[in-house]
């Protein structure tokens, strides 16, 4: 025995939700192209269009707009308008709703006869709205539309174009048709044309097939038929009107594979009656509402059962399908949409495999009415500022009342956040205007201010949480960086967001050193401290052993250790923070804030002293350097290369020798050279004992000679590598060095390597080439022949 439970039979309510769903499917599938085109020749009324309404369909068709598959957007956007307008009309009115209850837009192509419909459940239009409405246009600005358009064809792309936006019809058709009913009018109406010149209206002899509402049905011309394909149709309402607040249906076949019971057999119709039976008895007794208790099949009934036998066949469904499924996440009230919503939102509309980094949802206001939805995606594109930037101008989509409108927003972002993906949505904007005038209003630009303000308030709410923001700062620095040199308005904001590693920035329980920024450094500097202290190169390790920070880390100031290449253009356009001095340690004379007279003179006392060495040194290497000073900066190391104030660094100097071939020939090249050829100053270390040694030498006169040049010259040698300046002449730091190996293993400095090699074999005669490769050719062509 099995127990199964059974709903009580006649339940009105299940009862009443199948009629519904009942009526709601029929509604749907009252398919426009079942309705025969409407007969408009007996009793049409014909009209000659407006002067301007023909010349505005000759625009539109000719180069108004940029691509045809804009029509579809403008008949949708029409529709909607339509639509809102008798949703808002029935909260008042019942009585506009009663004829049809569903606000809904529908899609239908019919590829054997080459027509396409869309359909709304709209307000719809009178004979004289019908007349009215698309046999002219509006006084209010028409003349000087028509006239500027006519003046820059060649310069069109217009968009947005709803004003005129439904004679975009005729840019796909040559027959147009407008099937109207109001709900204050019994009659049915229908609207045609097929061409620039008439129009013409009639009663539809189909009768009230709408009920209220708009069908616009356009016979496709013959490069236009791809727009009957319902991938096409689908794909162009997810690109412009996915969020349009209205159902959008489109029409769709498939063929799919059901089963089908082959013809039953006596058996199976016998154990079948047998079976009915048995229910009619059970349903003449009392049974509990809950539950029937039910006999398992006997094994006859079972055989009969088995009997049948389904097979597969193929079956063609019709089907509506919403397209517009997604909603406008966007007009909804930040504090309502949780987390995961704005996620998932970011990663269907903008195709990516990851969560965005970070998000922010905000209405302008004060001016400038719109809605906007920002993301940061967690990686930046490859090769940003190698890419062309017309690459990434799609990331920014404009929309108009849900509508979308365009993502050719050319420097509507400034490069450095042209990484920035979102949305803005305007009821504000003015729709007749070209891409060129787009760019222009003042709106936009207030709207590009107020977007841009808002992606660096992102930036500075995540980096109140110094774990997660290194992550996301590493991976957009450069950006950060160039912002700072491109954007002179939000340069402080920006320069705020940096992140630096440091010789004395906090430790985090792993061990691992956080980077920190200009705000926490000036907050550890040492009293009396001159500035913010750093140094640029392009490798960590390397740059922590810089003789540059000898002194400063030893005594315990902090060093800033900037290892990008954009670093040395931030810090010459940034100069200062908070009224803090930038300090480069690899340039000038480095003072610490604390010196006193005993330094002071203690300092001059050894000058004074090495002023043999100092003076010899500048002599010997006079081609390369300016002078030389007894250093406060070394501690360890024998001598350093610094850079004037003005002048490169050995990091600035690497990175123009990387574009000295693109300078070539172009005005950078003069300043290139200039700055190349600069000399350096030649700071020594008083306590080291080679310097001592040295000065030592000169003192005796004991240093004219090869050998104390040589060891003089290998000391310059090691500046330059230290101090990360290109070197030039490696053969001669190469015979230096080995000369200081001989010496080391008392090697005889003339003593020579002995050659002994086998000789390469002898160049074959040309001749005897040529000879055994036309032999070969015959053998090949015998062999051939045989074959």
């Amino acid at each position: 025995m099995k127990h199964r439970r059974r709903r009580t039979a006649g339940n009105p309510r299940k009862l009443l939700l199948a009629l519904v769903a009942l009526f709601l499917v029929s509604a749907l599938s009252a398919s426009a192209s079942d309705v025969p085109p409407p007969a408009t020749e007996a009793g049409a009324e014909e009209f000659a269009f407006q002067t301007e309404v023909s010349r505005v369909m000759n625009i539109i068709i000719n180069s108004l707009y940029k691509t045809k598959e804009i029509f579809l957007r403008e008949l949708i956007s029409n529709a909607s308008d339509a639509v809102d307008k008798v949703r808002f009309l029935g909260i008042t009115d019942k009585a506009v709703l009663q004829d049809n209850a569903y606000l809904n837009i529908t899609i239908e192509a019919d590829p054997a006869s080459r027509w396409l419909t869309i359909q709304d459940s709209g307000i719809g239009m009178t004979k004289a709205e019908l007349k009215k409405n698309l046999g002219t246009i509006a006084k209010s600005g028409t003349a000087d539309f028509i006239s500027a358009v006519e003046k820059n064809k060649d310069e069109l792309g217009l968009i947005g174009q709803f004003g005129v936006g439904f004679y975009s019809a005729f840019l796909v058709a040559d027959r147009v048709q407008v099937i109207s009913k109001h709900p204050s009018d019994p009659v049915q109406h229908v609207w045609e044309s097929t061409d620039a010149s008439k129009f013409t209206l009639a009663e539809d002899p189909s009768g009230n097939t709408l009920g209220r509402g708009t069908r616009i049905r356009l016979h496709l011309k013959d490069d236009a038929t791809e727009f009957l394909d319902q991938t096409k149709l689908r794909e162009l309402v997810k690109k412009y009107s996915e969020f349009v607040q209205f159902p959008i249906y489109l029409r769709t076949t498939k063929t799919v594979e059901v089963e089908a019971e082959e013809p039953e057999t006596p058996a199976a119709d016998a154990a079948d009656a047998a079976e009915k039976k048995d229910e009619e008895a059970k349903e003449d007794k009392p049974v509990d509402d809950e539950m029937v208790v039910e006999d398992a099949p006997d094994a006859a009934k079972a055989d009969a059962a088995g009997d049948k036998k389904a097979k597969t066949v193929s079956e063609e469904v019709v089907d509506w399908e919403q397209v517009n499924v997604n909603k406008p996440i966007w007009l909804r009230s930040a504090a309502d949409v949780p987390t995961e919503d704005y996620n998932a939102f970011f990663k269907a509309y903008f195709n990516d495999a990851d969560d965005p980094a970070a998000h922010i949802h905000f209405k302008g206001e004060g001016g400038s009415d719109f809605k906007s939805l920002l993301f940061i995606p967690r990686r930046p594109p490859n090769n940003m500022f190698q890419a062309d930037p017309q690459s990434f101008i799609r990331n920014i989509k404009l929309f108009v009342r849900r509508v979308f409108i365009t993502d050719e927003l050319i420097d509507f972002l400034p490069r450095y956040l042209s990484f920035i993906k979102g949305v803005i949505d305007s009821d504000d904007f003015p729709l007749n205007v070209s891409r060129e005038t787009v760019q222009q209003t003042r709106l936009l630009k207030v709207i590009k201010n107020k977007v841009v303000s808002k992606t660096l308030q992102m930036f500075k709410t995540l980096a109140r949480n110094a774990t997660s923001y290194e992550p996301l700062y590493k991976a957009y620095a450069s950006n950060l960086k160039a912002g700072i040199l491109e954007d002179t308005r939000n340069a402080k904001k920006l320069t705020q967001l940096l992140r630096f590693h440091s010789t004395g920035a906090p430790v985090a329980d792993d061990g691992r050193t956080y980077m920190t920024s200009l705000d926490d450094y000036v907050e550890r500097m040492r009293k009396g401290q001159q500035g913010i202290y750093f140094l640029t190169g392009n490798d960590l390790d390397q740059m922590r052993k810089s003789p540059y920070l000898e002194a400063l880390t030893t005594r315990g100031y902090e060093v800033l250790l900037m290892d990008e290449s954009l670093d040395e253009y931030v810090t010459q356009s940034v100069t200062e923070f908070d009224g803090v001095k930038l300090i480069n340690v690899g340039k000038g004379k480095l003072t610490f804030g604390d010196e006193d007279d005993a330094a002071k003179s203690a300092e001059k006392e050894l000058a004074d002293e090495f002023q043999p060495l100092t003076t010899w040194l500048t002599e010997q290497f006079k081609d390369t350097v300016d002078k030389t000073l007894v250093s406060n900066r070394l501690t360890t190391t024998p001598c350093a290369l610094i850079a004037a104030e003005g002048g490169w660094t050995g990091r600035m100097q690497e990175i123009m020798e990387a574009q000295k071939a693109a300078l070539a020939n172009s005005p950078g090249a003069f300043m290139y050279e200039h700055f190349a050829r600069q000399k350096k100053t030649l700071e020594i270390n008083p306590n080291h004992p080679v310097m001592r040694a040295l000065l030592e030498r000169v003192e005796d006169d004991a240093a004219d000679n090869d050998d104390t040049r040589d060891l003089a010259r290998s000391l310059l040698d090691l500046a330059w590598i230290k101090g990360g300046y290109p070197i030039k002449d490696l053969d001669g730091i190469a015979r230096r060095i080995e000369t200081a190996v001989r010496l080391g293993l008392k090697v005889d400095l003339d003593a020579k390597a002995k050659v002994d090699v086998k000789e390469a074999p002898v160049v074959e005669a040309p001749a005897k080439k040529k000879a055994e490769a036309k032999a070969d050719d015959e053998d090949e062509e015998a062999a051939h022949d045989e074959l």
